[in-house]
């Protein structure tokens, strides 16, 4: 026998046609090398000629490989699918919040929860009556301290929590524009997702920023009574956001960094 004669050697479909009614087995699309040539030979389709069936297990078994190989990464190609979140708009000093028209004022005293939920602050019942002061468009740091601070009264938020998100969108500037001229003030205030924010009334009026803020961080907290998730979803959402919300709520708020400010 002249051992690269392709004579007696099967064609393809020669070879898999039989195997529709064998039993293939647990492999990839239900091949495996053992019931592929069990099949073969019940159908008469191998030779004696060892040199042909030692050619043909090759290549069955190559096949099976590339299948198996296939299989493992489409497998890993699915496992990926939602692994990345979709974080919000950048802005300058964080990304600007994308979550949650604003909330209604009032309501109940709004606890704060456990270690990164900002632990050992308090928050007093929201007082609809407390007025922000309006220092104009170019308050001081300390007139911007007592503006938080009356905010985060009206809305019954933790005042460091309020400070915190501000230092963190835009360092205390109520001049900030980000996001390609997007987000506004002191709060960043992301315009695509929140049209109803006036632009020119902020520019003049901070008081305004830091309202417009306050009351739709107290929303969101309504929305899902955590603190924590509330300054993520203030944010957007995806790895971002969860990076944002730990900073906030780890790293300033009990580091009180804007107390450089002399407040």
């Amino acid at each position: 026998m002249d051992p690269f004669s392709t004579a007696g050697i099967p064609s393809l479909g020669q070879v898999f046609s039989p195997l529709a009614g064998a039993n293939l087995g647990s492999y990839p699309f239900g091949f495996s090398p053992e019931s592929s040539m069990a099949a073969m030979r019940a159908g008469g389709l191998c030779s004696p000629q060892g040199m042909a069936e030692q050619m043909l297990m090759g290549q069955i078994q190559m096949n099976n490989t590339l299948i198996q190989m296939l299989t493992m990464l489409l497998q890993l190609m699915g496992g990926k699918n939602g692994a990345l979140g979709m974080g919000g708009a950048p802005g300058t000093g964080g990304a600007p919040g994308t979550g949650g028209a604003p909330g209604m004022e009032g309501g109940g005293g709004n606890p704060v929860g456990g270690a990164g939920n900002g632990a050992g602050m308090t928050a007093a019942p929201a007082d609809p009556s407390a007025q922000i002061p309006n220092y104009g468009a170019n308050p001081s740091k300390q007139q911007l301290n007592e503006m938080i601070e009356a905010a985060a009264k009206k809305y019954g938020i933790p005042p460091d929590i309020l400070k915190a998100i501000f230092y963190k969108e835009s360092n205390w500037n109520p001049s900030a524009v980000g996001d390609g001229g997007k987000s506004f003030g002191i709060g960043q205030v992301y315009t695509t997702a929140h049209p109803d924010y006036d632009v020119n009334r902020g520019k003049q009026d901070v008081s305004y920023q830091i309202d417009y803020s306050a009351k739709l961080l107290s929303g969101l907290y309504k929305q899902t009574g955590d603190w924590r998730t509330a300054v993520r979803r203030y944010n957007g959402s995806g790895p971002m956001a969860e990076r944002y919300a730990d900073d906030v709520m780890n790293n300033l708020v009990p580091g009180k960094p804007w107390a450089k400010f002399g407040v």
